[in-house]
């Protein structure tokens, strides 16, 4: 038999310690701008210079609805999540259902089943004995191995 030199650590080396930090929450994005994501910031300054466009366009009533519904659109993709989801993930899959919808309505339909008749021919001799196999013949072995017609339960 061979020995196995087993190498000694020293403490407090690297290889004393081979554990790693797995990260926990790597769904949760990076905060730049005053507790806001990339994303959100991205988002709010394009609701922004959208509403301006409207307000300086469209003047009066006109641009000031189109000004506030750019904002509130621009907070909605910002803040907003459903069911974990964000709103523009939701938006669009609910356009994409009010576009294609989707009902399955079960209707029960008459199947036709094609029934093809099979002709066996049962053998009149066997292999061995080269007698006739009949139903009796049938029975008689039947009884001689103990198989019974019906199953016991």
């Amino acid at each position: 038999m061979h020995a196995v030199a087993i190498p000694r650590v020293k403490p407090g080396s690297i290889d004393a310690h081979m554990q790693t930090k797995v990260p926990k929450f790597i769904d949760v994005q990076d905060k730049i701008i005053d507790g806001l994501t990339l994303w959100q910031v991205v988002n709010l300054a394009a609701a922004g210079v959208i509403a301006a466009i409207f307000f300086v366009v469209l003047r009066g009533p006109l641009g000031l609805v189109g000004a506030f519904l750019s904002v509130v659109s621009g907070v909605c993709f910002a803040f907003i999540k459903i069911n974990e989801r964000p709103f523009s993930v939701f938006l669009f899959s609910a356009m994409r259902f009010v576009i294609n919808p989707k009902q399955f309505v079960w209707q029960k339909e008459a199947q036709k089943i094609k029934v093809r008749e099979h002709k066996t021919a049962i053998p009149t001799r066997t292999s061995r004995q080269g007698g006739e196999l009949t139903q009796q013949k049938i029975k008689e072995l039947a009884m001689l191995l103990d198989v019974d017609e019906h199953p016991r339960q």
